[in-house]
């Protein structure tokens, strides 16, 4: 019994992607506008909201603040 390599075969080699084109994936110019946005209005107040919730002495300053 004898086994055939892929190169014995003669199928033609998987085209590779660049390392670029492989995190950027297959967006056009137009959906990094909406990526802009998403990141500006969804992930940035999160991220902040969790780093302002990560100091307790905010949480005693905000609470002792009368409001108006």
């Amino acid at each position: 019994m004898t086994t055939a390599s892929v190169i014995e075969l003669g199928r033609p080699p998987v085209p590779r992607q660049s390392l670029w084109r492989y995190w950027r994936g297959g967006l056009q110019g137009s959906e990094f506008t909406y990526i802009g946005v998403f990141f500006a209005f969804v992930i940035y107040p999160a991220l902040y909201g969790l780093w302002m919730g990560s100091n307790p002495a905010l949480y005693a300053e905000v609470f002792s603040t009368p409001s108006s």
